[in-house]
């Protein structure tokens, strides 16, 4: 497909932890991953987009209950340390697509600390054409409002689009802007998909 000139990634980069991982170990275990949850749930959609002022407030006088020792910045760089395990053949994928002049983006809803650790850490800003984080851009998937806003700034018609997400809402509001689409759901059928759009 000539026309597509863009493609735009989400956020399926990372192997998720192991059951016996440090994350999920019997100290911290799942309990913390539904507080969190809990926590974001109890702010509402405006915790995902701007959750740097509430995150470390919210989190802290949880953090006795999770028996944690440390502050609750030790406790964020733990958190993102943890599910630090890049899908290197996936972003192997990516680098084809570049080495064809394919700009490839990621755009994510993720709260301020952890865009950063995405940027800074993971060395994804070396990889990708441009990261969009919902911290940044005032909106979330799959609000139209967050792909116009990325839209605007790479300057790509939607019809010249290929979104790849992992969550059907997106893909639908994706389509409503009249973006190609491909849900993602392993990395076999992701490869087969874009082989068939791109040989």
């Amino acid at each position: 497909i000539e026309s597509l000139k863009q493609i735009d990634l989400n956020w399926f980069f990372l192997i998720p932890p192991k059951s016996n991982d440090t994350f999920n170990s019997a100290l911290l275990q799942c309990t913390i991953v539904s507080s969190i949850k809990t926590v974001i749930r109890s702010i509402g959609p405006t915790l995902i987009i701007t959750l740097s002022p509430f995150i470390k407030e919210e989190l802290e006088p949880l953090l006795d209950d999770w028996n944690w020792n440390g502050s609750v910045d030790e406790f964020l760089a733990y958190w993102f340390k943890s599910e630090h395990s890049i899908d290197e053949p996936l972003i192997e994928e990516v680098k084809k697509l570049q080495n064809k002049n394919i700009k490839c983006y990621i755009v994510t809803n993720q709260e301020k600390y952890r865009t950063a650790y995405i940027i800074n850490k993971m060395g994804f800003a070396n990889i990708f054409d441009g990261i969009f984080s919902s911290a940044d851009v005032g909106y979330m998937k799959p609000q139209h409002e967050f792909f116009l806003d990325v839209l605007d700034k790479i300057q790509i018609p939607a019809g010249e689009v290929l979104f790849v997400d992992d969550t059907v809402g997106h893909i639908e509001s994706a389509k409503e802007l009249g973006m190609k689409t491909i849900l993602y759901t392993d990395s076999k059928n992701y490869n087969n998909a874009i082989a068939q759009l791109f040989t």
